[in-house]
């Protein structure tokens, strides 16, 4: 996020946050509408599973995978990641199969943090048009400890092919520094 807000910053943007996270319109006022946000900002969870299924031009059935079933064309993970002496590790975009929208390594190579908290189940009766997720941060427990955090989505170059299918959610804590953890960002386009 402030990657974001500093990119949007040199682009002579509104920023996209506050310093709590919350997303803000051209005038600097906190709103809930990703079309009201100038800067550039993280995918929601809806954006990315949209963008990672080819959007429009999604096949039918839809792929398990970003741009093909077969998991090798388009995703670096656990089984094709070791691709010399230095051993498995995450690997520069765009040496795989892009999808149907021309876009490169959403299945595999990192996991992509995206705008919406994590609930702690499946998804819920958030609006479908454009939802951000849960407006405030949820807290749930786990073993015994208080936590929270956001949506990660794809897998990684060290995940299984279960991990790199497209409808694959985990999620981490903000704290948490992780070296295959990535982001994409975005930018609602004004008319």
């Amino acid at each position: 996020m402030a990657y974001c807000n500093w990119l949007s910053e040199q682009a002579m943007l509104a920023p996209a946050y506050d310093e709590y996270g919350n997303l803000l319109d051209k005038q600097g006022q906190i709103t809930t509408n990703i079309k009201e946000v100038e800067g550039y900002r993280l995918l929601t969870e809806a954006e990315w599973e949209y963008a990672a299924s080819g959007g429009h031009l999604a096949p039918e059935p839809r792929n398990l995978y970003s741009g093909s079933n077969n998991i090798d064309e388009v995703a670096w993970y656990e089984e094709n990641s070791n691709v010399d002496e230095t051993g498995r590790r995450t690997q520069p975009v765009g040496q795989k199969k892009p999808n149907e929208l021309g876009i490169y390594d959403m299945s595999g190579n990192v996991w992509e943090w995206v705008h919406d908290w994590w609930t702690n189940g499946p998804y819920t009766d958030y609006p479908k048009t454009d939802p951000i997720g849960p407006l405030e941060e949820p807290f749930f427990y786990i073993e015994g400890n208080l936590v929270s955090g956001r949506v990660n989505r794809g897998g990684t170059w060290k995940d299984t092919t279960q991990h790199s299918r497209i409808a694959m959610r985990e999620w981490d804590t903000l704290d948490r520094i992780y070296a295959a953890t990535g982001f994409r960002i975005a930018r609602t386009l004004f008319e």
